[in-house]
C-alpha cells in the first residue's frame, strides 16, 4: 500500500515560563484522514528544551499505516494499562507481551504511543490554560489602559483555544484541520500566542506602573518629571504594548528612573510641609484661650449679638490640616506608592498659610469688638457698682486693652457673674457713630443744629430698637 505524502508542521512554541523538560521532536506524516489506530511509529531521540506552551505538532510522530495488519488494533484502555504496569509496577515490555499474548515490538510501540499521547494531552492542557490567562489579562488591560484589542487578535486566540481544548491526538488533528487552513496558519496563531504571553506575564507590573503614574501629582516647576510621565503614559498605551511587548524592560527601566527622582522630591516636600504645619499648630494652641474667651463673651446676650461664630469651625478644620504625620524618613513612601500611606499628602498640597492668617485675624477682630463693648462707659459704670475683687480686676484688664489678659481672666464663673450684673440694665450695641460718619463725612460750623438733630433722631431709634429686644427692662446703648 502506497504511503501518503508527509505533512510537516513547524509549530514549535517555546516560552520561558517553566523549566526545561525532555520532550520528543515530532514531525508528522499523515494520510488524508487520520487512522483510528496508529500502527507504526518512529520517534526521534528526546531533546531538552525550555518549554512553557510547548512543542505542538499537528499529530503524533511519523504515523503510517502498515501495508499488512496482522492483529486487531490495541484498544486505548489496554494501551494505558500497559503503560501503567510498565511505570508503576515495573513490568518490562517482554513480561507484558508474554503475559498478555502480544509480541514484544507491539507492546513497546503501544507503550511509547501512550506515553506520547499523555505528553501531548498535558501540553494541550497547559496551552489551553495559557490562552485563557492571556484572554483574561487582555480584557483587564483593555479596561485599565483604556484601549482596544484588534479583532484579529481575538480571532487568532479563539482558533488556538478551540484547537488545544481537545483530548487526544485524533481530536487534536481534527480540530487543527477544521480551524486552521494549513500548518502555517496554526504556526502563526501559536506565534501570536507566544508574543501575547510575554505581555500577559507582565500584566500585573504594567497595571502597577499605570496606577502609580495616575496617582502622581506634580507641581508646575517639575517640568522634567512631567515630560517623563507623559512619555511613560504614551508607552503604556495598549496598542504600543501589543505591537512591541519586548520593549517592556526599557519601559520599566524608565519608570524606575522616574520613580527615584520623584521619590527624592516627594520626601523633601513631606519634610518641609510638616515642619511648617507644626509651627501653625503651635499658633492654634496659643489661640485656643482667646477662642474660648470669645465663646464665653458671646454667651452674654447683654453685650449684643455674637461675633465670629464661624471661628470655631475654622479652628477644627485647621487642627485637622495641621495634624502631624508619624512617618519619618524613607518609610514615608512604600515601594509602589506615590504618596504617604498614612497622611496621603500630595506633592501639590501646601500648608494652610492663608487660612491661618484669616482665622487669627478674625479672632483678633472679634475679641477687639467685644472688648470695645465691655469698655463702653455704661458697662463700666454697671460693673463698678460691684465690690467683688474679680470684677475690679476685670475692669483693670479692660482698661489696659490687653486681649491676651482678657482671654486669661475669662471663665464660666466670671461670665455668670457678669450676666447677673448686666441683667437689670440691658446694654445693646448701636452703630450710632458709624451712622453719623456716614451722614456727615465732614461737619461745617453751620451744620451744628443739623448734626445735633440727627444725633437725637438716631439715639431715639437706638433706644426704641433696644426696648423692642428687651421688653420690660431698662436698656442702655453702646455706641459703635
Amino acid at each position: 500500500m502506497k504511503r501518503a505524502q508527509p505533512i510537516t508542521a513547524a509549530t514549535r512554541f517555546i516560552s520561558a515560563t517553566s523549566g526545561p523538560i525532555c520532550h520528543q521532536t515530532l514531525s508528522t506524516q499523515l494520510p488524508k484522514k487520520p487512522p483510528a489506530q496508529p500502527k507504526v511509529i518512529v520517534l526521534s531521540r528526546p531533546v531538552g528544551i525550555t518549554i512553557g506552551i510547548s512543542l505542538l505538532p499537528m499529530s503524533l510522530s511519523k504515523i503510517a499505516v502498515a501495508s499488512r495488519i496482522k492483529k486487531p488494533a490495541v484498544r486505548p484502555e489496554l494501551r494505558r494499562e500497559w503503560l501503567r504496569r510498565n511505570e508503576t509496577e515495573g513490568e518490562s515490555p517482554p513480561e507484558i507481551a508474554k503475559q498478555d499474548g502480544y509480541d514484544v515490538r507491539t507492546v513497546r510501540k503501544q507503550i511509547e504511543i501512550e506515553r506520547q499521547e499523555r505528553v501531548l494531552t498535558g501540553e494541550l492542557e497547559n496551552l489551553a490554560g495559557t490562552v485563557e490567562h492571556i484572554e483574561e489579562n487582555l480584557r483587564l488591560l483593555e479596561v485599565r489602559l483604556e484601549g482596544a484589542v484588534e479583532g484579529e487578535v481575538w480571532d487568532g486566540l479563539g482558533r488556538l483555544a478551540r484547537v488545544v481544548r481537545t483530548k487526544g491526538h485524533l481530536d487534536y488533528y481534527d480540530a487543527a484541520q477544521r480551524e486552521c487552513a494549513s500548518p502555517q496558519a496554526l504556526a502563526e496563531d501559536i506565534t501570536l500566542c507566544r508574543r501575547l504571553s510575554s505581555l500577559s506575564e507582565v500584566t500585573p507590573e504594567v497595571l502597577a506602573v499605570k496606577s502609580y503614574l495616575d496617582r502622581v501629582t506634580l507641581r508646575e516647576n517639575e517640568g522634567e518629571l512631567a515630560m517623563d510621565r507623559v512619555s511613560l503614559h504614551e508607552q503604556l498605551k495598549l496598542e504600543n504594548l501589543l505591537a512591541n511587548p519586548h520593549v517592556w524592560p526599557s519601559v520599566e527601566a524608565l519608570f524606575d528612573w522616574f520613580k527615584s527622582r520623584y521619590r527624592a522630591v516627594y520626601l523633601a516636600h513631606h519634610q518641609d510641609y510638616y515642619r511648617e504645619t507644626s509651627s501653625h499648630r503651635l499658633s492654634l494652641e496659643n489661640a485656643k484661650p482667646g477662642l474660648e474667651a470669645l465663646r464665653r463673651l458671646n454667651s452674654i446676650t447683654e453685650l449684643g449679638a455674637p461675633l465670629g461664630q464661624e471661628l470655631a469651625g475654622e479652628y477644627k478644620y485647621l487642627l485637622s490640616k495641621t495634624r502631624p504625620c508619624p512617618e519619618k524618613g524613607s518609610e514615608v513612601l512604600p515601594e509602589l506608592e506615590p504618596v504617604c500611606s498614612t497622611c496621603s499628602l500630595s506633592l501639590t498640597d501646601e500648608p494652610p498659610r492663608d487660612e491661618m492668617e484669616r482665622f487669627l485675624a478674625g479672632l483678633r477682630r472679634a475679641l477687639e469688638q467685644q472688648h470695645r463693648r465691655l469698655s463702653a462707659q455704661a458697662i463700666r459704670q454697671i460693673l463698678a457698682q460691684s465690690e467683688d475683687s474679680r470684677i475690679d480686676q476685670f475692669i483693670k484688664v479692660i482698661q489696659t486693652s490687653d486681649l491676651s489678659s482678657l482671654a486669661n481672666v475669662m471663665d464660666d464663673e466670671l461670665v455668670e457673674f457678669l450676666c447677673y450684673l448686666l441683667a437689670e440694665a440691658c446694654t445693646e450695641p448701636f452703630p450710632l457713630l458709624s451712622r453719623i460718619r456716614e451722614r456727615f463725612s465732614l461737619i461745617e460750623e453751620g451744620q451744628t443744629e443739623e448734626v445735633v438733630s440727627e444725633f437725637r433722631t438716631l439715639l431715639e431709634e437706638g433706644f426704641a430698637e433696644a426696648k423692642r429686644r428687651n421688653p420690660g427692662k431698662r436698656v442702655q446703648i453702646s455706641p459703635e
